[in-house]
């Protein structure tokens, strides 16, 4: 079994590096236009109030400004226009406000206000908010103090403003969720909150309870009182999608915790107008996303001009965040949408019966309609188009022949004809297409819907010196509709055609019901043939096609073209970045707007380095756990070993034994199956805490063979790490051998009262580093005087072991030091220190390892630590913050067993013999 597992695993960690490559380089081209200055920026700081500033001294606010601006401000600070407080996220800059504020300040020149928005800014010194969660009440507590101060800076207004807007990049956008749990702050002063790239659902990485305690704080709060407090106000979460590596779409959904009416999550690549995914730095500056934001503050703002501010108006604040973020129709500005409209009887009009037409104008003098009957026989009205009008297409009912009788001839119904006088407006049904070109309009009317009130479809083609196109087709949905099965999971063969479509057909929809998993990885190729122009020639090159990957349950929507340029721009690769939430039946989508003058044949392609990338992407984070429950089976077994027959096995040996996957994944799933169906409020009653969600039984299917994978690549990792490690001691034992061959004192007893100073005076972690080089010492020390006794063997063997637990309950405490470090000019020692304890409690390795103790009770140890491993599988692929703590009280229990014992010597030479 030896052999076959380390083969295995060297295979599967290929595998996972493989998908890291893909999941961090293999990134679509960024689509996103840059944001320029045109003027001299500068940023004010804005002084605040002694007991504010001495409260937080590492934390300022400053006011962005550009040109004459910023230098009146630097002479009176009398700021005019709506404030807007922008708050970065996990080592941010106060300065990423830049390109949000300067298109408000040229924007605001633009409409002949000289400023209309006040963009203030934190400065949280760069802090590391998404690893260590010590930080965000601070910082919570002081944007509350911002907020107070930015409100009192417009005193002298006759109409102040009341509420601030809010935005936030990354952890910056849990903080203003945050500030609504303070019993000081007053929910009136935010009406609105824009989140960038946020995760709002839970964190990536979870290593501290200063930050499980926040988000459960923030959550349960929202949730339950979405009707109450925060019933005024309007949240807006917007992801990057694939490009961002480090926050996935899932966790930025407010779904469950902001009331539905009042919240909007969506992707950058489903924002009207944006269409681009972004990477987590690249969302503040991305020009198209700036602009439609900028667009929806400007809408909010209502009242007289001297007293413009947000409206106060829920219902109204919420159209105008989804006319931007989720259903634009056209019109730049939200502005209402006028329900009738009057036809122009003077225009020209065209009739078209059929039930699939074209309209192709190089250009359009002046305006004129297409009138289309409609029709129940076919339950799909489709029209795409490319012109750039924002109300373009009614239904209405014609007017009634006034004499039935004259009608009945020929000649006399021609005559009679009449057109409608005014029509129901359907523009604001209106979906944007994204073209390399430009844009595309189209929109599908279920005719059923209309039958009894309206008879007759108007399309209004308005004057362009461009070339105007308009298809239209009637159908019934269900004939263009599929149901795909997706190639199954771990297939890896080539491309299969699965569907051909003819000439004609606008539209087609794959519906995808297989397509459940978050690591599937799938590619669709559409490739177009024969295309036609309108006088029957072949075209070779040209957009001709849009698709939309669409997923119901959540606002990730991508887009790509279809091109005849190149075969790369009719594929699209399906890959969900949630999977769908329980008992939900809704299907994943594919569809496709087709040029009514070419035929197109459909491949699928399943995609193996993706959908290894979609493990890491989604999975990956939890290489560092499975890391830690290999060593601790290492350590069990090097307990077990020595009460067994008194010798202590090396890592290598106790490795392949005892560190087998099902030693602790078939255990720890038995248990957690177990516990899930006990249900939570019992296990409440019994104070026993409920599993990781990673391990709920209906999470996702497959997972466990997804926690094999990572186990093994965490076997793999663990090999890698020994051998290079033992190198290391090798080399230093060889150097040490000329220096020194007794033992130092400093690294028994008197190693506790400097760990305990630098843990109290200073940081938890920065004692965990120092304890980390004196028992690397310690173990370099145990090399050189071993030789060829099994005492000596043993006593290195685990300590060897303890070690790499050692180094990995200081890389899990590791930004906790940094923080510290960083603000070392602030404070001397760090508050919310997470790394104390693990501190306090490994500083207790060094004396017990001097301490002569009995060997009973070592396998009582070894099966004690074994619980311990199996408890980090169970409590600590989520809140990975545990897994520490299990790990310290192992090391704990292993040094006890880490003496040589009375009778070692005696016993283990009898059994080498």
């Amino acid at each position: 079994m030896a052999a076959p597992i380390r083969f295995i695993a060297a295979i599967l960690a290929g595998l996972f590096l493989w998908g890291l490559y893909d999941f961090a380089y293999k990134l679509e081209p960024n689509g996103c236009d840059m944001t320029y200055m045109y003027e001299r920026i500068d940023y004010v700081h804005v002084k605040m109030a002694e007991n504010v500033a001495n409260r937080f001294p590492k934390y300022n606010l400053h006011l962005y400004g550009e040109g004459s601006y910023i230098q009146k401000m630097k002479r009176q600070l009398k700021p005019k226009g709506v404030p807007v407080l922008f708050i970065p996220g996990n080592a941010g800059s106060y300065k990423q406000v830049r390109s949000l504020a300067s298109v408000a300040h040229r924007k605001g020149n633009d409409m002949g206000h000289k400023w209309k928005f006040n963009y203030f800014t934190v400065d949280f010194n760069e802090e590391l908010s998404g690893l260590y969660g010590g930080v965000l009440k601070d910082q919570t507590k002081f944007v509350q103090q911002c907020i107070k101060h930015i409100l009192a800076l417009y005193a002298w207004k006759s109409a102040p403003p009341t509420s601030v807007i809010l935005v936030g990049h990354s952890m910056g956008g849990l903080i203003p969720r945050a500030l609504f749990t303070l019993p000081s702050f007053n929910p009136q002063h935010v009406d609105v909150i824009i989140t960038i790239a946020t995760p709002h659902q839970e964190p990536v990485i979870l290593l501290d309870r200063f930050m499980q305690k926040m988000y459960q704080q923030v959550n349960d709060y929202w949730r339950t009182n979405g009707n109450s407090t925060l019933s005024h106000v309007a949240v807006v979460s917007v992801a990057g999608g694939y490009r961002d590596i480090m926050i996935p779409d899932g966790i930025t959904t407010l779904t469950g915790l902001a009331a539905d009416g009042m919240a909007i999550s969506t992707v950058s690549s489903a924002v009207p107008k944006v269409w681009v995914s972004t990477d987590h730095q690249c969302i503040v500056w991305c020009h198209q996303l700036v602009m439609a934001t900028k667009r929806a503050m400007f809408d909010l703002i209502k009242g007289p001009a001297a007293s413009k501010q947000v409206t106060k108006d829920s219902a109204e604040k919420m159209s105008i965040l989804r006319h931007h973020f989720v259903s634009n129709y056209g019109p730049k500005h939200y502005g209402g949408v006028s329900e009738i409209v009057d036809i122009d009887q003077s225009a020209t009009l065209h009739e078209e019966n059929s039930s699939a037409w074209t309209f192709t104008r190089s250009k359009v003098g002046e305006p004129r309609y297409i009138e289309v009957p409609l029709t129940t026989m076919l339950d799909t009205f489709l029209v795409i188009t490319n012109q750039n009008e924002d109300d373009w297409i009614f239904a209405c009912m014609k007017p009634k022949e006034v004499n039935s009788e004259e009608a009945e001839h020929a000649a006399d119904k021609a005559s009679s004809k009449q057109r409608c006088n005014d029509a129901t407006n359907l523009s604001h049904k209106t979906l944007l297409l994204p073209t390399r070109e430009g844009m595309w309009k189209t929109i599908a009317i279920n005719t059923t819907n209309l039958a009894g009130y309206y008879d007759t479809i108007m399309i209004r083609v308005g004057k362009s010196d461009k070339k105007v196109e308009v298809w239209a087709e009637q159908f019934g949905h269900r004939e263009r509709r599929a149901d795909m099965e997706v190639p199954s999971f771990w297939t890896f063969h080539k491309a299969t055609d699965v569907l051909a479509l003819s000439q004609g057909q606008l539209y087609y929809e794959l519906s995808l019901g297989s397509l459940a998993s978050i690591t599937q990885a799938i590619t669709v190729s559409v490739q177009a043939h024969d295309c036609k122009d309108e006088r029957g020639k072949n075209v070779t090159k040209g957009e001709v096609g849009v698709m939309r990957f669409l997923v119901p349950w959540s606002a990730q929507n991508e887009y790509k073209h279809i091109s005849l340029d190149s075969h790369k721009h009719g594929q699209i690769t399906l890959k969900l970045q949630a999977a769908p939430p329980e008992g939900d039946t809704r299907h994943a989508q594919l569809q496709m707007w087709l040029h009514p003058r070419c035929r197109y044949s459909i491949a699928m392609q399943p995609e193996p380095q993706q959908l290894f990338g979609q493990i890491v992407r989604h999975y990956g984070h939890l290489i560092p756990v499975n890391w830690m429950m290999n060593l601790m089976l290492i350590l069990v077994w090097q307990l077990l070993t020595v009460a067994s027959d008194g010798m202590c096995a090396t890592f290598e040996v106790s490795h392949l034994a005892f560190a087998s996957p099902h030693r602790v994944l078939i255990v720890g799933n038995l248990i957690s199956y177990v516990l899930w169906s006990i249900g939570c409020d019992n296990l409440n009653r019994l104070g026993i805490p409920m599993p990781d969600k990673y391990l709920e039984p209906t999470r996702q299917p497959g997972s466990q063979l997804f926690a094999i994978f990572l186990y093994l690549v965490a076997y793999f990792l663990t090999m890698v790490v020994a051998m290079v490690l033992s190198l290391i001691i090798r080399i230093l034992a060889f150097l040490m051998s000329f220096i020194v061959r007794r033992n130092i004192p400093f690294l028994g007893y008197a190693a506790v009262p400097l760990l305990l100073a630098v843990a109290f005076r200073m940081c938890g972690s920065l004692a965990l580093i120092v304890g980390l080089v004196l028992y690397a010492i310690k173990v370099v020390s145990a090399r050189v005087r071993m030789d060829d006794t099994p005492a000596t063997r043993g006593r290195f063997n685990r300590r060897f072991t303890i070690l790499q637990l050692w180094i990995c309950v200081t890389l899990f405490n590791l930004p906790s030091a940094v923080v510290w470090f960083k603000n070392l000019s602030f404070i001397q020692n760090l508050e919310s220190d997470p790394a104390v304890f693990h501190a306090l409690v490994l500083a207790l390795v060094f004396p017990i390892e001097e301490v002569i103790e009995s060997p009973t009770g070592i396998k009582l140890a070894g099966y004690s630590s074994y619980a311990l491993a199996i408890m980090v599988g169970i409590y600590s692929t989520q809140n990975m913050y545990r897994a520490p703590y299990l790990a310290s009280i192992a090391m704990v229990i292993a040094s006890v067993c880490s003496v040589s014992m009375p009778g070692d010597n005696a016993q283990m030479e009898k059994k080498t013999n």
